[in-house]
C-alpha cells in the first residue's frame, strides 16, 4: 500500500467530517453528501499528485498508463459537470484519455477505480496531465469527475482541521448554551459567558462562517431569534450544533445539544456511514452490520442491515434472517417529496390525502397539548428524514415467538423471519392514548435514550406512503406525478386468492407457492397478510391501517393493494390487525 484509502480510514475520516466540517442545510445537503465529497477529494488528490510526480520524474514524459484509452462522450455529462472538462481537446464532442494504472503508483486500496464496472477507472489526459474518474462521483446535486476547487477547499479545511488541538470532552462552566430555533433548516449557535476547557470562547462557529461573539447577539437577532438578555433562548428539544475555538485558536470538538439547557452526548457518534458500489450512502446505527448476501447490499434494491456485530454473508443468511432483526434503508433524497399520497382501492384513488380527511399529526389534538407525543416525534422523525436523506422500515410485519390468540401480551419479535404475527393488538388505547397497544410496542425497541443512535416507532403515513414510491418502480403499472400509488400488488403479499395454499395468513417473510415471493426490495408483506396501523388518523374515532389483509382478494381488478388505506378504532384487537416498526437516525 502507498497512499490510498483504507475501509478503516475512511470510517474514521468520515466520523471527523461529521464532527468538523460543520453545520450543513437540511433543506438541500446534509453530512453524507460532504462524506462522498471529500473522501473522493483526497483520493483523486492522492492520485493526481503521484501521476504527476511520476510523470515529472519518468526522463520520457511517460504516464503510468498502459496506453489502454478511453474515449469519453461528453453527450453524457449533465451541463452543471461540463466544466470540469473544459481545459481538454474535444473533438466530436468526444476527449480521448488514458486508463491509469494504479499499480504502477503503488496505490493498491482506492476507494473507487478498481475496475468494478467499465467506468470504474481513473484516466489522464496526456494534454493536460489532469485525471478523471470516468463513473464520477454524485453528491448532491453535481457529479464530479475530478479535483474541482471546491473539493480542493473542502479537503484543505479537513486537513486543517486536523492540525488543530481536538478536544474529546467539553467543560462547561456557565448555567448553558443556547441556539436559535430551526431556521430555512439551519442550525445557528451562540455561547454566552461559557468556558471550555479552561479557555474562554473566542469564536463560534456557524455553518462556513466564523461570527465573533461581540457581533453575534445583533446576528441571531437579525435573523429571528428570541434574545434573552444577551443569550438565545430555544425550546426544549430544539436540535443544535456547537462548534467553537478558543482565544488560542484550538478547535473544540462538534457537541450537540438541545435548548433548554439539556446537553446530550452527540448521537452521530453512534453512526457509522456506509457507500455502496453504486456510490450511495446509509447511515448504520451503533450495533448493526450491512449484509454481505447477495442481493441485500445495494440501498436502490433494499439495503439490509442486521442487528448484531456478526458479518452476514450467504453462507449465514437464512439463519440469520430467523434470528436477527432486521430494516430496510428507505432512501429521500428530496424532502420536498417526503409527503402523504393518495391511496388506491377497487380500481378508485383514495383520496383521504388531498380532500384533508385523514391527518398527521392527528389534528384532533393541539402541539401544546398533545398526550400521544405525536407532534414531537413527527418533527424529530421529519428533521431527521431530511438530515439523513432516509429512514429504515422493518423488513418484517412485527411478530410473536408464539402464535397470538388474544390481546394478551407475549414478547415482541420487531423484525424476524418465519415469526407468528403480532396481531390482536390494539393502535392504543384511545384516539389521544397511545399506552398499551402498538404504538407503545413500536416505540419501545428503540427509545429516545438508545444507545444505538436511532429511536423506533410505528410506521408514519408518510413514511409508508415513501416506502411505496421506493418500491413503485418495480410494483407499479401506473404513475401519475402526484399519485405515486401502487395499484398491482400481486406476488407482492399474501392474498388468500392468490397462492394455492389457500384461505390463511402465513407466519413473518415466508415465501409462498415454489417461485412466488411475496417481498420487493427485500421487504416483505407491504401488501396482504394482516393490515398494519399507522400513526395517521382518518378522523377523529378512526386510525389509519395500510396494506390490505389475507382475506382481500388481489385479481384482475388489483381490489386491494398495497397503497390501499383502511381504517379502525383504535382500541380495536383482532386476529387482522398487526404492525410495522420504522426507525429514524437521532
Amino acid at each position: 500500500m502507498k497512499r490510498g484509502i483504507t475501509a478503516v480510514s475512511a470510517a474514521i475520516l468520515i466520523l471527523i467530517i461529521i464532527l468538523l466540517v460543520g453545520t450543513v442545510s437540511i433543506a438541500s445537503y446534509n453530512i453524507l453528501q460532504n462524506s462522498k465529497k471529500i473522501i473522493f477529494a483526497i483520493e483523486i488528490a492522492n492520485v493526481q499528485e503521484e501521476v504527476t510526480k511520476y510523470h515529472m520524474d519518468d526522463v520520457e514524459g511517460n504516464y503510468p498508463t498502459d496506453n489502454t484509452t478511453y474515449v469519453l462522450n461528453l453527450s453524457n455529462i449533465t451541463a452543471s459537470s461540463l466544466e470540469q472538462f473544459s481545459e481538454e481537446t474535444i473533438v466530436d464532442n468526444q476527449i480521448t484519455l488514458y486508463e491509469i494504472n494504479l499499480s504502477i503508483i503503488g496505490i493498491d486500496d482506492a476507494r473507487y477505480g478498481n475496475k468494478e464496472s467499465a467506468k470504474d477507472i481513473y484516466v489522464v489526459s496526456k494534454d493536460t496531465g489532469i485525471v478523471y474518474y470516468i463513473d464520477g462521483v454524485k453528491a448532491g446535486s453535481k457529479t464530479y469527475y475530478t479535483l474541482t476547487d471546491d473539493l480542493i477547499a473542502l479537503k484543505n479545511r479537513r486537513e486543517k482541521a486536523e492540525t488543530n488541538t481536538i478536544y474529546t470532552s467539553l467543560s462547561v462552566t456557565s448555567d448553558g448554551f443556547f441556539v436559535n430555533k430551526y431556521d430555512n433548516g439551519k442550525r445557528d449557535v451562540y455561547l454566552s459567558n461559557v468556558k471550555v476547557n479552561g479557555n474562554e470562547i473566542k469564536i463560534a462557529k456557524y455553518e462556513t462562517d466564523i461570527i465573533p461573539i461581540s457581533s453575534a447577539p445583533e446576528y441571531f437577532k437579525s435573523n429571528g431569534s428570541t434574545i434573552q438578555g444577551d443569550r438565545i433562548k430555544v425550546p426544549n428539544r430544539t436540535f443544535m450544533t456547537l462548534y467553537i475555538e478558543n482565544k488560542n485558536g484550538d478547535h473544540i470538538v462538534r457537541y450537540v445539544g438541545y435548548g433548554g439547557n439539556i446537553l446530550e452526548t452527540d448521537p452521530t457518534t453512534l453512526h457509522s456511514i456506509y457507500t455502496d458500489s453504486e456510490n450511495n450512502t446509509a447511515p448504520i446505527p451503533a450495533g448493526f452490520v450491512v449484509s454481505k448476501a447477495t442481493g441485500e447490499t445495494k440501498i436502490s434494491e433494499g439495503l439490509v442491515i442486521y442487528e448484531g456485530t456478526t458479518d452476514v454473508t450467504d453462507d449465514n443468511v437464512a439463519s440469520s434472517m430467523a434470528s436477527r432483526d432486521q430494516y430496510v434503508w428507505i432512501p429521500v433524497d428530496d424532502i420536498t417529496s417526503f409527503v402523504r399520497r393518495d391511496g388506491y382501492l377497487r380500481g378508485t384513488v383514495q383520496t383521504f390525502v388531498s380532500d384533508s380527511s385523514a391527518s398527521e399529526p392527528y389534528n384532533g389534538l393541539s402541539a401544546s397539548s398533545d398526550s400521544t407525543g405525536e407532534y414531537v416525534e413527527y418533527t424529530d422523525m421529519y428533521n431527521s428524514v431530511a438530515k439523513y436523506g432516509g429512514f429504515y422500515i422493518a423488513r418484517y410485519e412485527a411478530g410473536s415467538e408464539t402464535e397470538r390468540a388474544s390481546a394478551t401480551s407475549t414478547r415482541l419479535v420487531p423484525s424476524q423471519k418465519d415469526k407468528y404475527q403480532y396481531n390482536y393488538v390494539s393502535w392504543g388505547s384511545s384516539m389521544t392514548n397511545a399506552t398499551g397497544g402498538a404504538v407503545e410496542l413500536a416505540r419501545s425497541v428503540y427509545q429516545s435514550n438508545s444507545n444505538k443512535g436511532a429511536i423506533s416507532t410505528l410506521i408514519y403515513g408518510v413514511e409508508w406512503d415513501a416506502t411505496i414510491k421506493f418500491l413503485s418502480d418495480v410494483q407499479n403499472t401506473t404513475i401519475t406525478p402526484n399519485n405515486l400509488y401502487i395499484i398491482d400488488s400481486a406476488n407482492m403479499g399474501w392474498y388468500s386468492n392468490n397462492y394455492s395454499s389457500g384461505n390463511l395468513k402465513h407466519k413473518t417473510g415466508i415465501d409462498v407457492d415454489g417461485d412466488k415471493s411475496n417481498k420487493v426490495k427485500n421487504i416483505y408483506d407491504m401488501a396482504g397478510n394482516i393490515l398494519e396501523w399507522t400513526m395517521e388518523a382518518y378522523s377523529i374515532d378512526k386510525r389509519v391501517c395500510r396494506g390490505g389483509y389475507y382475506l382481500n382478494s388481489i385479481s384482475s381488478t388489483q381490489s386491494n393493494p398495497a397503497s390501499i388505506r383502511g381504517y379502525a378504532y383504535p382500541v380495536g384487537a383482532n386476529e387482522y390487525n398487526g404492525f410495522r416498526i420504522a426507525i429514524y437516525m437521532k
